[in-house]
């Protein structure tokens, strides 16, 4: 795990949908300078698990190589995966860690630059109270949608919040105003996006702040 974490590498977000039941612990960081994904996967229990790494968001190049940390097997290589649509299938053996070393194409920029590509704006009435809804998209350098970014904003206007939220599959996230009885307008603006690794790049966005006005 200190190949895979030290020196400063980029830490990664991971999303899974490994149980809460089962103590299985992934973790995520990229050397900058040789290109290089180290993912480990801690495996607490004592079943083994077969584990699939979904890594189609990155430039990929060559097969990605295992290691094996449990008792008795200290840091072995025990051999190479090749990627199909950008998944490499592994086993996870009970109370053993797993690094999966996956060379990065150096030669392909990833897109790691966010910016906004969308603000849709809505309001809700429940009863007398009205609240405004911002719908932000968030992009990348090569016009795909960027998941796991918290995007940062501010409502202003009706009611004055500070909101944030995390991007779903799609590069979307909704955030909402508190509410008020008083009719008005809200302009809500984002004021940061966030994602490790990754660089916010506000000259890009298609807008950056967007109002609505309710009856």
């Amino acid at each position: 795990m200190i190949r895979g974490l030290q020196g400063g590498k980029t830490r990664y977000p991971i999303f899974h949908d490994i149980p809460s039941n089962v103590d299985i612990q992934p973790i995520a960081a990229v050397d900058e300078k040789s290109k290089t994904l180290y993912v480990e996967v801690v495996n607490a229990t004592r079943m083994g698990h077969m584990m699939a790494l979904d890594a189609g968001a990155l430039p990929l190049s060559g097969t990605a190589t295992f290691r094996r940390f449990s008792n008795g097997v200290n840091d072995v290589p025990i051999g190479a995966g090749v990627f199909n649509g950008g998944q490499v299938n592994f086993e996870l053996p009970a109370l053993s860690i797993i690094q999966v070393i996956v060379p990065l194409d150096s030669s392909t920029s990833p897109a790691s630059e966010t910016h906004v590509s969308g603000i849709a704006m809505s309001y809700q009435q429940k009863g007398k109270n009205y609240r405004a809804a911002a719908t932000v998209t968030i992009g990348d350098a090569k016009g795909g949608s960027v998941s796991g970014a918290t995007v940062h904003g501010m409502f202003s206007g009706a009611t004055s919040d500070s909101v944030s939220g995390v991007t779903d599959g799609s590069g979307q996230i909704t955030l909402n105003s508190s509410s008020t009885r008083q009719s008005g307008t809200w302009t809500f603006c984002v004021t940061d996006v966030v994602r490790a690794g990754w660089t916010y790049d506000q000259s890009a966005n298609v807008k950056t702040c967007d109002s609505i006005t309710t009856p």
